[in-house]
Order: structure tokens, then C-alpha cells, then sequence
């Protein structure tokens, strides 16, 4: 007797946790238009890089990354073929970390993993996302040969965010992009027009952005945040865990506060699809209002960490089988190797 195992397979599907254009309902700040001065920064090895000014380069993309970012991830190997197809037209590529809990280590890794050919640069306190109003991982900013914004946006339409009639937004993705944007801009201007689009939405996560935090706020990290992300969010969020990224410790969750804030005040995450208009179901995921207010007001209070006293144990989880172990495990009869992106059709296993 034969067992048929049939896998649909979706190579994007990390990147469905935290996407979404700019809180979903208002557009990014446009930076078009706006000249950005002689300006360096440091990549992840030290090295001092000018991103105006410089003759050989007739335009310059400034591409804002995350290395936790699923999208960022997702669009890393698509922005290094672009870099390449790009060069001998004289137009440069630079990669921007402003997040807070991105550092150098993780910059190179990041790079590495995913074949970067051109520089990671650390932008310390957020100074150039400031200046260019950049909100998101990944998003793009075209500059001509004198520093002037000529595109921001997304690098193309193949993922985005839409609501549903009970209110939730979720994330989807194409099977194709419809519109190479970043790359149209760049031939558009090089042939000496004007970017037909030249401000698109990004998608993806909102950068990790240096705060102050109130510390007279009653709603702190280790009084109440760290309870309610053991209870709904450390399960997966943890080291070798399906989340994209860990939300163990202070330093993770401060990062990713104002991230939070949005999947949560949208009901993205925790994820839960059952619609509560048609009956109440065992195991729901979703927060209660008072938890999402909390949440609200410990990003608004700019994430304060509060007494470390107040800290309770680590939570304790099930390692392996988190549910009960199977009766008999059959294996696959070959390896399959699946593609860094794109859709794979079904495969059927014998």
C-alpha cells in the first residue's frame, strides 16, 4: 500500500508575519524633491562611505533594510540582481540599517547570507531615515547625481495588505509583480525622463526607531509587556521557532515596540483567522481589549523597560513535538530543494 504526502508550497510565506503599508491607512511622508547634503556612513566593517557627491555615479539607491525584516529578507536577493544589472550605468547601491536592534554582526551576516555586492551601512540614531522620512524595511530611495530625491517606495507590488469584512487586515502576495517600480524609475531617469510614479507604499516592518521612554509610565516591559508576550507571542517567537524573529528579552521587544503596536491595534498578530462574527472557538489566540491596550500604551509611553525586579521566571516550553508524538513517521524518499523565491507547484511523494 502506498501513502501519498502532497505539499503545496509557498517560498514567501515568511514574509506573511509583519507586513503592511504605512499603519495601513495613511501614506508615507514624501522625501521627492527634497536634497539630501553631502552625507557619510559606516558600513558593518568600519569603512566610510560618501552617498552624494561623488562623479562616477549618475543615480544612487538607498535601500532600508531590517535583518529580521521577512520582507527585507525576501527582497535582499532581488535588490543584489538589480546592483549588478545596474553598475555599468554608473548607478550605486547602498544598504541602510537604521533599526536599533540591527548591530554590525548581524549587518554582515545579513549581507553574506544573502549575496550582497554593495555596502551595509549602520545609520546610527536614525539620522538618515530621519532625514528622508523613511518608515519601512525595505524601501527605496532613488537620488540623482546631485542628491536629489527622485523615487521612494516599494521595490515592486508583488506583496501588500488588505482589509476584511470583519475589520482585520491581512497580508497577501501575487504570484508575480505586476510593476517593477524601483526598476522603472531607475531606466526612466536614465534615459533622461521623469519618474512616471515617482512616490510608491511600501510594505514591511516599520523601522526599529531609537526612543525615550517615559519612565513614570505604569505600563512597563517587565510589569506587564513580558507576561503577555510569553502567554501569546514567545511560543513561536524564539529561537528555532517558526517567528521570524525572537521577542525572548527586553531588547527584542523594544526594538520591534512600535511594530507590535501595529500588527496588534490591526489584529494581525497573534495570528487568528477564525471570524468571531460566527461563534466562539476553544484555544483563541486573539488579545482581549484591555491586553491590546496595554500594549498601546507601553509603545506610546516609548516602551519603557520598568524594574528588572519585577521580571517573572522565564516561561517554560515543550521542546520537539509540541503536540502528541506520532504513532509512525514516514519519511520522504529524496531531498527536495525549494527555490529561494517564487511559487512552487504541488509535488506529490510516494
Amino acid at each position: 500500500m502506498k501513502a501519498i504526502c502532497t505539499l503545496a508550497m509557498s517560498t514567501a510565506a515568511l514574509g506573511m508575519f509583519f507586513v503592511g503599508p504605512h499603519g495601513a491607512d495613511a501614506a508615507s511622508a514624501s522625501a521627492i524633491g527634497s536634497k539630501l547634503e553631502d552625507s557619510v556612513l559606516s558600513d558593518a566593517y568600519g569603512r566610510e562611505h560618501r552617498l552624494t557627491g561623488e562623479a562616477n555615479r549618475r543615480l544612487v539607491v538607498l535601500a532600508f533594510l531590517g535583518t529580521e525584516c521577512p520582507l527585507a529578507r525576501l527582497y535582499a536577493p532581488r535588490l543584489a540582481d538589480l546592483a549588478k544589472k545596474y553598475a555599468p550605468a554608473g548607478v550605486a547601491f547602498f544598504g541602510v540599517s537604521s533599526n536599533t536592534q540591527d548591530n554590525v554582526t548581524e549587518l554582515r551576516s545579513f549581507a553574506r547570507v544573502h549575496g550582497l555586492g554593495f555596502p551595509m551601512l549602520k545609520d546610527l540614531n536614525n539620522a538618515l531615515a530621519d532625514r528622508l522620512r523613511a518608515e519601512r524595511t525595505p524601501a527605496v530611495y532613488v537620488l540623482d547625481s546631485a542628491g536629489v530625491v527622485r523615487y521612494q517606495g516599494r521595490v515592486d507590488d508583488q506583496y501588500g495588505l488588505q482589509s476584511t469584512p470583519a475589520g482585520k487586515w491581512v497580508s497577501y502576495q501575487l504570484p508575480e509583480p505586476r510593476r517593477q517600480d524601483l526598476a522603472v524609475a531607475l531606466d526612466e531617469l536614465l534615459d533622461g525622463k521623469e519618474v512616471s510614479v515617482p512616490q510608491t507604499e511600501p510594505t514591511g516592518c516599520l523601522i526599529g526607531r531609537r526612543k525615550e521612554p517615559d519612565n513614570n509610565s505604569d505600563v512597563t516591559y517587565t510589569n506587564q509587556i513580558v507576561r503577555l508576550l510569553n502567554k501569546h507571542c514567545v511560543t513561536c517567537h524564539r529561537q528555532g521557532q517558526i517567528g521570524p524573529f525572537a521577542l525572548a528579552s527586553y531588547e527584542d521587544a523594544a526594538g520591534w515596540a512600535e511594530m507590535i503596536g501595529e500588527v496588534v491595534h490591526q489584529r494581525r498578530m497573534p495570528p487568528w483567522h477564525a471570524d468571531p462574527r460566527y461563534g466562539e472557538f476553544a484555544n483563541d489566540a486573539r488579545l482581549s481589549d484591555e491586553e491590546m491596550q496595554l500594549v498601546a500604551r507601553w509603545v506610546e509611553a516609548g516602551a519603557p523597560q520598568g524594574d528588572p525586579a519585577d521580571m517573572p521566571p522565564p516561561p517554560e516550553f515543550t521542546e520537539g513535538w509540541m503536540i502528541p508524538e506520532p504513532d509512525e513517521v514516514i519519511h520522504m524518499p529524496k531531498t527536495f530543494a525549494v527555490p529561494a523565491e517564487g511559487t512552487v507547484n504541488y509535488q506529490n511523494f510516494a
